[in-house]
């Protein structure tokens, strides 16, 4: 969470790079709920996941892509597979793209994800970028949670 304070507390990006690539390590939360609604921990229908990300801009390109993984759930096991970050679009100093994938041992089965991801780039140089997911997510038993609330992203540049 410490990283969460440090990329709140930077300004956006005014000067994106335009060149190169840059690397960047952080986590994502994913939150869901039967409604959609900002539920909490307790709440019927609640259910949340904690993954790490991986995240490569590519400035010259115009494009992101990435990946979240090692994903556990709360009082939980940590999960199989990961998610994949595509059709990834750098767009003034935001970016977008989608989140989808399938995770595997989770106690409601199969895991399968189709998510947006909307973030703003931080700091000097695009030091960081933070932002939030909406979407859904399937369990095997046909159930479908919708992930908003206070899901979201963050990350910051690797060396």
């Amino acid at each position: 969470m410490a990283m969460d304070g440090r990329v709140a507390a930077m300004s956006e990006t005014q000067a994106m790079p335009t060149s190169g690539q840059a690397s960047y390590d952080g986590y994502a939360f994913i939150e869901m709920s039967e409604t959609g609604q900002n539920v909490r921990p307790g709440d019927a229908g609640y259910e949340a996941a904690l993954g790490q990300m991986a995240l490569t801009a590519d400035f010259a390109g115009g494009g992101v892509t990435g990946r979240i993984h090692n994903v556990g759930v709360e009082d939980g096991p940590t999960l199989g597979g990961q998610l994949d970050i595509s059709n990834g679009q750098l767009s003034g100093n935001g970016l977008s793209g989608k989140v989808t994938g399938t995770l595997t041992g989770s106690d409601l089965g199969d895991v399968t994800a189709d998510l947006d991801m909307n973030g703003t780039f931080r700091g000097d140089g695009a030091a960081a970028v933070g932002g939030n997911f909406t979407g859904d997510v399937t369990f095997g038993g046909g159930g479908v949670l919708i992930v908003g609330g206070d899901s979201g992203f963050v990350a910051e540049r690797s060396p």
